[in-house]
């Protein structure tokens, strides 16, 4: 269900979308630039707040391709206490990397788990101490442009229907509805298994995908 604040935070929403706006135009016209890695890099994001499944994805994704690849993972490490790059090991402690990426490492101790809050050093420091690695799977990595993935996956809430969504702080999204178009593959999570088809094209029209791109629709993982 759609969550939207006091009305007296709209003209903030205004001034928030105008500068993530301005960014992406930036972006978008190459006067910002975005760096290019000679290795896969699979990003998984969002453009809202809140949960959407982000990291069960990308668990999800290491699992698929751990049995053919040497994946790593890139996470902010939201909650942490520390800054830098760091490895997830047996001794790290959640205030050290972030609950999420110790999650995701516990369940899957055989791969490279990191953290930096500067994605492309972390995407550099991975290449440079396990250079072994085939491909980068970045956790909630759509607002981070200074990166240009080989393959960007958005998650859409169908609780939280994006395109009836505002802007932050007034509604949830992080950047303008338009932005979705950056992705590759958009996943419309959290689907009630009755979802019809009709239902089903009603949100495709919504979304007005272009052509490039493939939606999905999904309840649960197995």
């Amino acid at each position: 269900m759609r969550r939207t604040g006091n009305i007296l935070l709209y003209p903030l929403s205004v001034i928030y979308g105008l500068i993530t706006g301005f960014r992406n135009f930036l972006y978008n016209y190459g006067i910002l630039t975005s760096t290019a890695f000679p290795i896969p890099i699979v990003c998984v994001g969002n453009i809202t707040v809140g949960g959407t499944g982000k990291t069960p994805h990308t668990e999800y994704l290491v699992d698929l391709l751990r049995g053919h690849f040497r994946v790593a993972t890139l996470s902010r490490g939201y909650k942490r206490e520390t800054k830098d790059f760091r490895i997830a090991s047996m001794s790290s402690t959640v205030r050290e990397i972030g609950d999420e990426p110790m999650q995701i490492f516990r369940k899957f101790p055989d791969i490279l788990v990191t953290v930096d809050r500067d994605r492309v050093n972390g995407v550099r420091r991975i290449i440079d101490t396990a250079s072994e690695t085939e491909v980068i799977i970045l956790d909630d990595g759509y607002q981070h442009r200074s990166i240009t993935p080989g393959l960007s996956i958005l998650l859409s809430d169908y609780e939280r229907p994006v395109m009836n969504d505002h802007m932050l702080p007034y509604g949830n999204l992080r950047e303008d509805k338009s932005n979705m178009r950056r992705a590759d593959i958009i996943l419309i999570t959290k689907c009630p298994r009755n979802l019809s088809p009709i239902q089903r094209r009603l949100i495709v029209k919504e979304i007005g995908k272009p052509a490039y791109q493939n939606l999905y629709f999904y309840s649960t993982f197995l």
